[in-house]
Protein backbone atom coordinates (compact mmCIF):
# COMPACT_ATOMS: atom_id res chain seq x y z
CA UNK A 1 0.00 0.00 0.00
CA UNK A 2 1.77 2.99 -1.13
CA UNK A 3 1.04 6.12 1.35
CA UNK A 4 2.94 8.99 -0.48
CA UNK A 5 -0.41 9.54 -2.81
CA UNK A 6 -3.07 9.76 -0.36
CA UNK A 7 -3.61 13.22 -0.81
CA UNK A 8 -3.55 13.21 -4.29
CA UNK A 9 -6.58 13.07 -6.59
CA UNK A 10 -7.20 10.52 -9.01
CA UNK A 11 -8.28 11.92 -11.78
CA UNK A 12 -7.85 15.76 -13.21
CA UNK A 13 -10.63 18.17 -13.13
CA UNK A 14 -10.84 21.22 -15.03
CA UNK A 15 -13.13 24.12 -14.26
CA UNK A 16 -16.29 24.41 -16.41
CA UNK A 17 -16.17 26.61 -19.23
CA UNK A 18 -12.63 26.31 -19.57
CA UNK A 19 -12.01 26.05 -22.88
CA UNK A 20 -15.05 28.47 -24.06
CA UNK A 21 -12.76 31.11 -22.09
CA UNK A 22 -9.91 30.02 -23.31
CA UNK A 23 -9.86 31.46 -26.80
CA UNK A 24 -11.40 35.34 -25.65
CA UNK A 25 -8.10 34.86 -22.71
CA UNK A 26 -6.13 33.62 -25.73
CA UNK A 27 -6.77 36.47 -27.90
CA UNK A 28 -6.71 38.76 -25.02
CA UNK A 29 -2.88 38.12 -24.24
CA UNK A 30 -1.97 38.53 -28.13
CA UNK A 31 -3.54 42.02 -28.11
CA UNK A 32 -1.58 42.91 -24.81
CA UNK A 33 1.05 41.78 -26.27
CA UNK A 34 1.01 43.80 -29.39
CA UNK A 35 0.41 46.70 -27.40
CA UNK A 36 3.20 46.21 -25.21
CA UNK A 37 5.93 44.35 -27.42
CA UNK A 38 8.82 44.65 -24.18
CA UNK A 39 7.91 42.47 -21.51
CA UNK A 40 10.62 44.30 -19.07
CA UNK A 41 10.20 43.72 -15.47
CA UNK A 42 10.84 47.78 -15.04
CA UNK A 43 14.97 47.27 -13.56
CA UNK A 44 16.84 48.67 -16.21
CA UNK A 45 21.02 48.48 -16.50
CA UNK A 46 22.69 50.91 -18.80
CA UNK A 47 24.53 49.64 -21.34
CA UNK A 48 28.09 49.01 -20.96
CA UNK A 49 27.63 49.00 -17.00
CA UNK A 50 28.96 46.24 -16.23
CA UNK A 51 32.32 46.99 -17.96
CA UNK A 52 32.52 50.34 -16.18
CA UNK A 53 31.44 49.03 -12.81
CA UNK A 54 34.53 47.66 -11.67
CA UNK A 55 36.81 50.37 -12.52
CA UNK A 56 34.67 53.30 -10.84
CA UNK A 57 34.40 50.92 -7.79
CA UNK A 58 38.28 50.68 -7.45
CA UNK A 59 38.66 54.17 -8.32
CA UNK A 60 36.19 55.28 -5.88
CA UNK A 61 37.64 53.32 -2.68
CA UNK A 62 41.31 53.96 -2.40
CA UNK A 63 42.99 51.15 -0.23
CA UNK A 64 44.89 52.89 2.65
CA UNK A 65 48.01 51.33 4.69
CA UNK A 66 47.20 50.14 8.07
CA UNK A 67 48.22 52.89 10.75
CA UNK A 68 48.96 51.89 14.12
CA UNK A 69 48.58 54.73 16.32
CA UNK A 70 50.49 55.33 19.10
CA UNK A 71 49.05 57.72 21.73
CA UNK A 72 52.10 59.13 23.19
CA UNK A 73 50.19 61.40 25.25
CA UNK A 74 48.27 58.42 27.05
CA UNK A 75 51.21 56.29 27.52
CA UNK A 76 53.27 59.53 28.88
CA UNK A 77 50.79 59.91 31.39
CA UNK A 78 50.56 56.72 32.71
CA UNK A 79 54.12 56.35 33.03
CA UNK A 80 54.23 59.79 34.97
CA UNK A 81 51.73 58.17 37.26
CA UNK A 82 53.12 55.03 38.17
CA UNK A 83 56.17 57.21 38.78
CA UNK A 84 54.30 59.58 41.04
CA UNK A 85 52.90 56.85 43.19
CA UNK A 86 56.13 55.26 43.92
CA UNK A 87 57.92 58.51 44.81
CA UNK A 88 54.56 58.98 47.27
CA UNK A 89 54.87 55.33 48.42
CA UNK A 90 58.84 55.30 49.08
CA UNK A 91 58.62 58.99 50.87
CA UNK A 92 55.39 57.97 53.40
CA UNK A 93 56.55 53.99 53.93
CA UNK A 94 59.89 54.57 54.17
CA UNK A 95 61.59 53.30 57.18
CA UNK A 96 63.14 55.04 59.73
CA UNK A 97 66.75 55.10 60.00
CA UNK A 98 66.41 56.36 63.69
CA UNK A 99 66.52 53.26 65.50
CA UNK A 100 64.89 53.40 69.25
CA UNK A 101 67.26 54.95 71.42
CA UNK A 102 66.66 56.34 75.07
CA UNK A 103 69.47 58.94 74.69
CA UNK A 104 66.61 61.49 75.13
CA UNK A 105 64.63 59.97 77.99
CA UNK A 106 65.12 60.92 81.41
CA UNK A 107 65.30 57.91 83.76
CA UNK A 108 62.25 59.41 85.96
CA UNK A 109 60.55 59.83 82.77
CA UNK A 110 61.16 56.06 82.18
CA UNK A 111 60.47 55.44 85.71
CA UNK A 112 56.81 56.86 85.32
CA UNK A 113 56.16 55.02 82.46
CA UNK A 114 57.12 51.54 84.13
CA UNK A 115 54.66 52.70 86.76
CA UNK A 116 51.64 53.50 84.63
CA UNK A 117 52.00 50.55 82.75
CA UNK A 118 51.99 48.51 85.13
CA UNK A 119 49.64 49.81 87.27
CA UNK A 120 51.53 49.28 90.78
CA UNK A 121 50.90 52.39 92.25
CA UNK A 122 46.99 50.54 92.46
CA UNK A 123 48.43 47.67 94.58
CA UNK A 124 51.00 49.39 96.54
CA UNK A 125 50.82 52.17 99.20
CA UNK A 126 53.51 54.88 98.09
CA UNK A 127 55.28 54.40 100.72
CA UNK A 128 55.89 50.79 100.00
CA UNK A 129 56.40 51.66 96.71
CA UNK A 130 59.57 54.31 97.97
CA UNK A 131 60.75 51.02 100.13
CA UNK A 132 60.57 48.71 96.56
CA UNK A 133 62.51 51.73 94.77
CA UNK A 134 65.03 52.36 97.25
CA UNK A 135 65.56 48.37 97.76
CA UNK A 136 65.93 47.40 94.27
CA UNK A 137 68.72 47.57 91.82
CA UNK A 138 67.09 47.74 89.21
CA UNK A 139 66.64 51.43 89.56
CA UNK A 140 69.92 52.31 90.24
CA UNK A 141 71.32 53.97 87.23
CA UNK A 142 74.90 52.20 86.83
CA UNK A 143 72.66 48.41 86.16
CA UNK A 144 70.18 50.55 83.75
CA UNK A 145 70.84 49.58 80.28
CA UNK A 146 68.95 49.77 77.13
CA UNK A 147 68.76 45.84 76.73
CA UNK A 148 66.76 45.36 79.96
CA UNK A 149 64.76 48.46 79.30
CA UNK A 150 63.91 47.11 75.65
CA UNK A 151 63.44 43.21 76.96
CA UNK A 152 60.82 44.62 79.61
CA UNK A 153 59.10 46.78 77.20
CA UNK A 154 58.99 43.38 74.70
CA UNK A 155 57.56 41.87 77.50
CA UNK A 156 55.14 43.93 78.16
CA UNK A 157 53.77 44.74 74.98
CA UNK A 158 53.55 41.18 74.20
CA UNK A 159 51.50 40.39 77.48
CA UNK A 160 49.19 43.59 76.68
CA UNK A 161 48.74 41.81 73.25
CA UNK A 162 48.08 38.22 74.98
CA UNK A 163 45.55 40.04 77.25
CA UNK A 164 43.50 42.11 74.65
CA UNK A 165 42.77 39.04 72.38
CA UNK A 166 40.42 38.33 75.21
Amino acid sequence: MNTNDKHIPKDFKLPEDYFQQFEERLYTELKFQKLYPDNQDGFRVPDGYFDQVETSILSKTTKEPKVISLNYKKFAAAVATIAALFALLFYTVKPNANEAGFEGLSLSSLENYLIEQDRIQDFFSDEELNTIEANTSFFNEDHLSDEVILEYVDQDVIEYALNTDD
